[in-house]
């Protein structure tokens, strides 16, 4: 996939959400946000980053803004000895207050144009374990 600082490099920038879903450990497969989910996702060469993922809207009207994820802070990318590569967010501002402070790590996987952004594990999101996979596409 290249070295630490191609991938540095490749991620800068701005990306739109493709899809965001979550693996089951049965095999199964769910949309967290429904499969009309959007969001965008920068990374900035000073090391900040920010991101928003908004739930597929069906309806003119939301009936609560709280299903709206947003956050920023700092990040960094590190190459693990399994030559696999993860970014950390530290989610310094969100609009998730339980989650102010917290780091979420995500696998990195490049292809061309698209990122894909995963669970290194799976996680346990309202009792269900589940690895979730964000796939981005390169805003040009």
């Amino acid at each position: 996939m290249g070295s630490q600082h191609d991938i540095e490099q490749a991620l800068l920038g701005s990306w739109s959400l493709l899809e965001f879903r979550s693996q089951l450990q049965d095999g199964g497969e769910m949309f967290p946000m429904g499969k009309g989910a959007r969001g965008i996702i920068n990374y900035n060469p000073n090391g900040r980053m920010s991101v928003q993922l908004q739930p597929a809207v069906i309806k003119k009207v939301k009936e609560t803004v709280n299903d709206l994820l947003a956050y920023t802070g700092r990040y960094s990318v590190e190459t693990k000895s399994d030559g696999s590569v993860m970014v950390k967010h530290h989610l310094e501002l969100c609009s998730w207050p339980e989650e102010d402070g917290s780091y979420q790590s995500r696998k990195v996987e490049l292809f061309e144009n698209q990122l894909v952004l995963s669970s290194p594990a799976p996680l346990n999101v309202e009792g269900i374990a589940q690895r979730i996979v964000l796939r981005w596409q390169k805003i040009e």
